[in-house]
């Protein structure tokens, strides 16, 4: 079943994403590209504002006119008429007069200036100033804001809800993005059986199933087969067969080195390759790297805190350089460790955490439980504390480095709350 080496997470990892060039890109409408990375860079399509633009509701004038206004001695100014943020040309701006005008609205020509209307005094059809106003106050010039032919969103940006509304205001509909990638997921294991159906002795509820297709859904990929295989070389080597058309195969259990631990034996018998196998990593030191045709293969344990800790290690960042993403890896933070663990030198380890807010940084409870089956501890200690694999134990006080819970957002209180900045 190959040698027992244990490979660097780091190592593997790095021959994992340089090896995977982002999927061929595809055109997509807007409303279908949230989440998705660009295939290539956006320019600016047309100028922004589009013309000069009044940035108050006030007075469009000629700034001159206005230069020795004074409490004393105000300018008196006829209005002309109004102008709206409507289309079409406002008409010219004559001299000794004054136009209302509203926020947005296109600057007429010869005006100058606008005076803000909390600063005016209008008395019928004329308006008095009191004060001098400077030629270009209260205007958005065209181009202020970005310019045509201006580099915006590079290739590799991710899609949300404001780039999408910006790739809107340039009157783009559809936009160049990268595939999705088709993933297949196997679960191995005799004794699995889908939550809800009878239980029979011995048998275990395929939890890392819901786990690992929660994820993907959130990645945005293309679940094309989710499927369980007994533990046989014959049904898990046409499971893989079955799996061919994806860019990347993941199976759960069966990775280990019992007699029943026959994944990487079906791999071969599918055609396919090892290229690593057992990580110097806790959990999840039975990590299968290989391929099967085209597609990537990935064989994770089959411990459900060790495929979701697997999974988030290797199979997120690999899915999302697969989408396009320039920069695939998870976010990491900063921690003190609250609490003191024992760690054994020699692998990394990704112990569960729960992580807080403290006026010194981002504190992290280490939970007491670290057994890989534990998944019920995964709910209260979401996120995951790397102790590099040179540490010893860790103490209270200890700098550590965290990957936080999926969906963190970063914040723990809310930033209207009296502990906020806001």
């Amino acid at each position: 079943m190959g040698h027992a080496k244990l490979h660097r997470v780091g190592d593997v990892l790095s021959q994992l994403l340089s090896a995977q060039a982002p999927l061929n890109q595809e055109s997509a409408p807007l409303l279908e590209a949230r989440g998705r990375f660009l295939a290539s860079d956006v320019q600016v399509m047309r100028d922004a504002p589009a013309f000069d633009q009044s940035a108050m509701d006030g007075y469009a004038l000629h700034s001159d006119e206005v230069q020795g206004a004074s409490d004393s001695s105000p300018a008196s100014l006829l209005v002309d008429g109004e102008t709206a943020a409507t289309p079409g040309y406002p008409a010219p701006l004559a001299r000794g007069n004054a136009r209302r005008i509203f926020t947005g609205a296109q600057i007429p020509q010869g005006a100058t200036t606008v005076v803000m209307q909390e600063n005016v005094v209008r008395e019928g059809d004329r308006v008095l100033i009191s004060r001098p106003s400077a030629s270009g106050a209260n205007i958005r010039r065209q181009g202020e804001n970005q310019r045509e032919g201006e580099p915006c969103l590079r290739a590799g940006s991710q899609l949300d809800p404001i780039t999408l509304g910006w790739l809107a205001s340039q009157d783009i509909i559809n936009v160049n993005v990268h595939r999705r990638p088709k993933v297949a997921l196997i679960g191995t294991g005799s004794e699995l059986r889908a939550p809800g159906t009878q239980m029979t002795p011995g048998s275990v509820v395929d939890s890392n199933r819901i786990v690992l297709h929660s994820y993907l859904d959130a990645l945005g990929v293309e679940c094309i087969l989710a499927i369980r295989s007994a533990d046989n070389r014959e049904s898990l080597t046409a499971a893989l067969q079955a799996a061919r058309e994806a860019d990347l195969i993941i199976t759960t259990g069966g990775a280990s080195v019992g007699d029943h631990d026959l994944v990487q034996d079906a791999l071969l018998d599918a055609g396919g390759s090892v290229e690593f196998w057992q990580m110097a990593l806790k959990p999840g030191k039975p990590v299968i790297v290989g391929r099967l045709g085209p597609a990537t293969f990935l064989g994770l344990p089959g411990n459900p805190v060790s495929a979701a800790v697997t999974f988030r290690v290797f199979a997120q960042p690999l899915i999302l350089r697969m989408a396009g993403d320039a920069a695939p890896h998870p976010t990491t933070l900063p921690i003190i460790a609250a609490n003191g663990m024992r760690h054994r030198p020699g692998r990394v380890e990704l112990a569960r955490a729960r992580l807080a807010p403290q006026d010194s940084g981002w504190m992290a409870t280490l939970a007491a439980r670290q057994s890989s089956a534990a998944h019920d501890a995964m709910i209260q200690f979401p996120s995951f504390v790397m102790i590099p694999s040179t540490h010893g134990d860790v103490k209270p006080g200890d700098r550590l480095q965290a990957i936080p819970s999926w969906g963190w957002r970063g914040q723990a209180i809310s930033p209207f709350s009296e502990r906020a900045p806001l």
